[in-house]
């Protein structure tokens, strides 16, 4: 059994919160009640980040504990969504190196964490170069309501980010992208995720 960190119940709504957006996307629940547009610096507990442009909304059901979501609609129907929450764990974990609590993350969203809105595949881990600096990421693809004849597809991916004073906050934050877009089209939009990360700051842990 691999042993992962504590995940905020607002990571496990966020997830129910993008299906939603899906299905609103796809006409299947009716239509969403219009969240507030956001632009530009975002300010969100110890976390400081930039908006790439455009008119994000912060969705509702966003829970005010560690984590955040926006979405920006686009033409022809397509959705980006971006979630950046704080990823904490037991004091018997602390002191372990940032590729342990990683691959930790990793394997749990792989390997062990319920997909209710169906399975998702294609699970890749790299690094990505971000401002000169590399990032481990996990990729993945998804289908809605499967894999044969979907009337969706996402491609996804998680980001970790390890703060420099990593060691003395003993927390990290994922970030995740999702892209999501009529069957067939080519994946967009991790450009910007580049954009958001290499913007992205925290507190230091005294001021928290």
């Amino acid at each position: 059994m691999t042993r992962t960190p504590r995940e905020s119940v607002g990571n496990e709504r966020s997830h129910v919160g993008i299906v939603a957006l899906f299905l609103a996307m796809l006409g299947g629940c009716g239509a969403l009640p219009a969240p507030p547009a956001v632009t530009g610096a975002v300010e969100f507990q110890e976390m400081r980040f930039t908006l790439p442009s455009g008119q994000w909304e912060r969705s509702p059901g966003s829970p005010p504990s560690s984590q955040v979501l926006f979405t920006l609609g686009q033409e022809g129907g397509r959705t980006q969504t971006l979630s950046i929450w704080r990823v904490s764990y037991p004091n018997d974990m602390y002191g372990l190196a940032p590729e342990v609590h990683t691959t930790n993350y990793w394997n749990y969203e792989q390997y062990e964490k319920p997909r209710p809105s169906g399975p998702w595949v294609r699970f890749e881990r790299s690094k990505r170069t971000i401002a000169g600096k590399n990032y481990p990421i996990m990729t993945y693809q998804w289908h809605y309501p499967g894999a044969s004849n979907p009337k969706a597809e996402a491609h996804g991916i998680f980001l970790a980010y390890f703060p420099d004073d990593f060691r003395g906050r003993e927390r990290f934050y994922i970030f995740q992208w999702t892209d999501v877009h009529s069957p067939g089209a080519k994946q967009q939009g991790w450009e910007w995720l580049d954009q958001v990360v290499a913007s992205f700051t925290v507190s230091p842990v005294a001021n928290r």
